[in-house]
């Protein structure tokens, strides 16, 4: 009992002590411990007001920031940081005010231009005064080119410059008696004004060649004012221009091949290297496209529906399905407020393929492009125009549909090694039939004809003709192909081959997304492979044979000898290629590359024409129809965009001139 209550007294004492991570510590520990304790709370404080003096610090330099961006003007800068009140907005598409012509801007209504036939033929096409392209971009694949028209841009404005300063002195020095003292005045003058003119340019006299440049340009003038007698009087105000161009061509001009496409370097477009000067002289000229603005057509017609995309001057041209992109020009008209306008720009490109169908009577043309620069576009206003002027147009829009979805191949029970695709052919028929049902009725199938494209059995089944010759009207030759798939191939066969061989009305075949006929094919049969394993060249199915065989061009490296071509006695073939399509760079560049060299060495005419970007001008322009039309974000704004220069230079820089991304810029 003892021992218990002895020990009571000790453990009690255990308890008074503090009792700190399980152990118990002394009077002296004690201390210690919360003096430690002390010091780290004053530790932490000193932290803590360190760390509130940084974040002060971090706010102040955000808000200097801030202020800083804030105080920069421009597009990027001055629309708003915040967009909780656009995402909070209940306002949907049906509380917008209904557009109307009235929402459109006066400046947007005088810039837009569209030809008062709304629909030019063609050949007036190719004699329409039109603003020059721009000149070419050195990053997309023009860099040499780029060069050239920087040295001549740098030459020419070195004669304006010589031109202005020499002028006032000539009359001085023809005053002078004696032929010494004019000698001297002149190589006085050489001096003068190159030191001049480099006091003045603080940039371009740095140029290692700027002395050489002032040099030509003084002697070229001198030699002006010498040989055509230039008195002072009548050239105070203005020089004459011709012997500037004369100048600069012979400054920096490169050598070019008849045929070939010149609209990347910004120099007049040479059409042939025939003898076509009855109809260049109603040609404009380069001082009329200077001042040019630009023009557009307007394909909508009276009997086109409002709720029709594309207008039946176009057929078969359709939107592709969701996800497929074919073009920005037809988006551009669903997206459109304005729905009885199908406007296309008219543009030195498209004036260059009406030129060339002009000036031959059968020829074949590959336009080519960067993306989105208006390759569709120019067909689509090419293929109007040809309707409006008479032509058969054989319109196939969709390249790459038709080389992957031709739904099954038939071997041709006629011709051997050659593949049908009859749905597909079926499906032309119907558009050829309602695009030109009255063009059709002017011809006739013959007997040998048909019996070139159709077995005995298959022509017992066609309709009888009334005259009993055994020929078949090629309206009622295309009506039963439409109608009558096993039929189809060689009733579009048949037809085809009908007007290419006749000189009445001209006949021309035009396909987009051409490079896409180059590419592996999509299309197999045992009759052609045992095993399966090759597929069937596009040449060789009876729906492309014709416009292959008539453009007659590979997309092969190697040298080999170019196929002549079967062309129609009046009328073309004209194809585009593609640069939205699944196509190998390779195969659409020596496309190009094969049909330009073409262009001089053939004896059938070649022409290739590229489709620049658009120039600052034609930018303007197609904001003022953006804002016409109703087109996304121009479409309630009132001018406001057309308007601010700041804008417009910002959307021309966004979009480099490029057609597809100058839409998406003003959409998004």
């Amino acid at each position: 009992m003892w021992k218990i209550v002895s020990t009571l007294p000790r453990r009690w004492s255990l308890k008074s002590r503090p009792f700190v991570g399980g152990r118990s510590f002394s009077k002296s520990k004690y201390e210690d411990y919360y003096a430690s304790i002390d010091d780290k709370k004053f530790t932490e404080e000193i932290e803590d007001d360190e760390s509130t003096k940084a974040e002060e610090e971090k706010w102040r330099q955000q808000q200097e920031i801030k202020e800083e961006l804030d105080a920069r003007k421009g597009r990027g800068w001055s629309d708003p940081w915040e967009l909780e009140d656009l995402m909070n907005s209940k306002t949907t598409f049906d509380d917008l005010p209904v557009w109307s012509p009235d929402l459109v801007s006066r400046i947007s209504q005088e810039r837009l231009q569209i030809h008062p036939h709304k629909i030019p033929t063609l050949p007036t096409l190719a004699r329409l005064a039109l603003p020059p392209p721009p000149p070419p971009h050195p990053g997309h694949g023009h860099a040499k080119v780029y060069a050239l028209h920087r040295k001549r841009a740098h030459y020419k404005y070195i004669l304006d410059r010589v031109t202005i300063l020499a002028q006032p002195k000539i009359q001085t020095i023809q005053n002078l008696p004696t032929w010494e003292e004019k000698q001297d005045a002149v190589d006085e003058l050489f001096e003068n004004i190159e030191f001049e003119l480099k006091e003045q340019e603080s940039v371009l006299g740095k140029h290692p060649s700027f002395g050489t440049w002032v040099e030509r340009a003084l002697e070229q003038y001198l030699k002006t004012v010498q040989n055509q007698s230039v008195s002072i009087e009548s050239n105070q105000q203005e020089v004459s221009s011709d012997w500037v161009d004369s100048a600069i061509k012979e400054f920096a001009t490169p050598t070019t091949q008849p045929g070939e496409s010149l609209s990347d370097n910004g120099k007049e477009q040479e059409v042939s290297a025939m003898d076509i000067a009855d109809i260049e002289s109603s040609f404009p000229t380069k001082e009329q496209d200077s001042v040019a603005v630009p023009i557009f057509m307007d394909c909508f017609d009276e009997n086109d529906s409002e709720t029709d995309i594309v207008p039946a001057i176009l057929s078969p041209l359709q939107p592709s399905p969701r996800g497929e992109n074919q073009g920005r020009m037809l988006e551009e008209w669903k997206l459109a407020a304005h729905k009885t306008s199908k406007r296309i720009m008219i543009r030195q490109s498209t004036r260059q393929i009406a030129r060339a169908l002009d000036a031959e009577s059968s020829s074949r043309i590959l336009v080519h492009g960067a993306k989105g620069v208006g390759k569709t576009a120019a067909l689509a206003s090419i293929v109007a125009s040809a309707r409006k002027s008479g032509y058969i147009v054989l319109y196939l829009p969709d390249g790459d549909r038709l080389c992957k979805h031709g739904y099954y191949l038939d071997p041709n029970a006629k011709r051997q090694g050659i593949f049908d695709l009859p749905v597909l052919a079926e499906e032309v028929c119907q558009q050829f039939l309602a695009s030109h049902p009255s063009e059709l009725k002017e011809f006739q199938a013959d007997k040998a004809t048909l019996e070139q494209f159709f077995t005995e059995e298959q022509l017992e089944k066609l309709p009888k003709d009334q005259s009993g010759s055994g020929s078949l009207s090629l309206v009622d030759l295309v009506q039963f192909g439409a109608e009558k798939t096993s039929y189809s191939s060689m009733c579009y066969a048949a037809a085809v081959d009908v007007l290419m061989k006749q000189d009445k009305i001209p006949f021309m075949i035009v396909m987009d997304e051409f490079n896409c006929y180059f590419q592996p094919g999509h299309y197999f049969h045992a009759d052609y492979d045992e095993q399966v394993k090759k597929f069937i060249p596009y040449d060789q199915i009876s729906l492309f044979k014709p416009a292959l065989d008539a453009m007659g061009v590979s997309a092969s490296e190697e040298e080999e000898e170019a196929t002549a071509p079967v062309l129609m006695k009046r009328g073309a073939v004209l194809v585009g290629t593609s640069e939205s399509r699944g196509v190998a760079r390779k195969i659409t560049d020596t496309l190009t590359t094969n049909a330009q060299s073409l262009s001089s060495s053939s004896a059938v005419p070649m022409y290739t024409c590229e489709v620049p970007r658009l120039s600052a001008l034609e930018v303007e322009h197609m904001l003022a129809n953006y804002e016409a039309t109703g087109l996304g974000k121009l479409r309630l704004d009132r001018g406001d965009t057309v308007m601010n220069d700041q804008e417009v230079a910002f959307l021309r820089s966004v979009s480099s001139g490029v057609a597809q991304k100058l839409m998406d810029a003003c959409i998004m």
